[in-house]
């Protein structure tokens, strides 16, 4: 069994642009065993939040560029989920209830002394350690649910139409995104959409080429495609306009060894898909596929 403690498992981001501040909460990270980062502004702290995975970001309020409040939003926008304090001088009780209410889990007041800090950093390293703890049960929980939903249509032999709703529906819910699509080959070169739901809903029953999209991407490189409207082929970035999405993620479903659809997931959010939704994806897919192998008959 590993003795390994919530906070030698944490990696820390300090935002704050004084540096005896940003040294004190570093130094009891790195006492605790946790690994800290340290940076002085919110572009810096963005940039860092896309180079890697954090377990808490202390950042002050009063940023040279800007308000360090605003990283709670930025990371949740990215699909992140670090644990916030948030670090001011003079912050009052309503200004904290706000900060709370936005996602921190604690306000610290300046200055700070080191022995009351590093109690504080290991109480708050603990609880972020358990709510992750708890995501990640809630989240093998709903994929199992999700596998059971769609086996079971696919051993019941319900039509393709209904297993494509259902599968949408799950990564919408897996994904915790606004809208979801399915789609099969019905030519070599042609797809259709039998399933597309929420933001993604006006997709439903068409039929489109293959060719010059992301979806044929996925199906050509047989890997998942994580897409940027903007920069999409003009009949797609048009489509994602009209349907508010800003960002999107497809990835295909392998079906006896042959590219033969793709479940996707789209996000009015821009820069919304991470790593782990690409994983979490492709599990879903992987175990469609398989499932699809009970009720669709071989290509010939």
């Amino acid at each position: 069994m590993s003795t390994e403690t919530p906070a030698q498992r944490a990696s820390v981001l300090v935002v704050d642009p004084d540096d005896a501040t940003s040294s004190l909460i570093s130094l009891a990270a790195e006492a605790l065993g946790a690994s800290p980062s340290a940076v002085r502004t919110l572009a810096d702290a963005s940039a860092q939040l896309d180079a890697r995975a954090f377990s808490l970001v202390v950042a002050e309020l009063e940023l040279p560029d800007g308000d360090g409040a605003s990283l709670i939003d930025l990371a949740r926008q990215r699909g992140l989920q670090p644990s916030f304090v948030m670090l001011s001088s003079a912050p009052t009780l309503r200004a904290s209830l706000a900060l709370m209410r936005a996602g921190a889990v604690d306000c610290w007041v300046k200055p700070l002394e080191s022995a009351w800090v590093a109690e504080r950093l290991k109480a708050v390293l603990a609880h972020s350690a358990a709510e992750q703890d708890r995501a990640r049960l809630q989240l093998a929980l709903l994929q199992a649910s999700a596998c059971q939903d769609i086996l079971r249509a696919a051993l019941d032999r319900r039509p393709l139409a209904e297993i494509a709703e259902r599968s949408a529906s799950w990564a919408m819910k897996l994904l915790a995104c606004e809208g979801a699509t399915f789609t099969y080959r019905t030519a070599e070169a042609e797809i259709e959409y039998l399933a597309a739901l929420g933001g993604a809903a006006t997709m439903k029953g068409r039929k489109l080429a293959v060719s010059d999209s992301s979806t044929g991407e996925a199906l050509a490189r047989r890997t998942p495609v994580v897409f940027d409207p903007t920069q999409a082929p003009p009949a797609s970035r048009a489509r994602a306009e009209r349907d508010g999405v800003r960002s999107g993620l497809i990835v295909p479903l392998i079906v006896r060894d042959l590219p033969s659809g793709t479940i996707g997931v789209t996000s009015s959010r821009p820069q919304w898909f991470s790593q782990d939704h690409v994983n979490l994806l492709q599990a879903l897919a992987s175990f469609i596929g398989e499932a699809l192998e009970l009720i669709v008959p071989p290509r010939s």
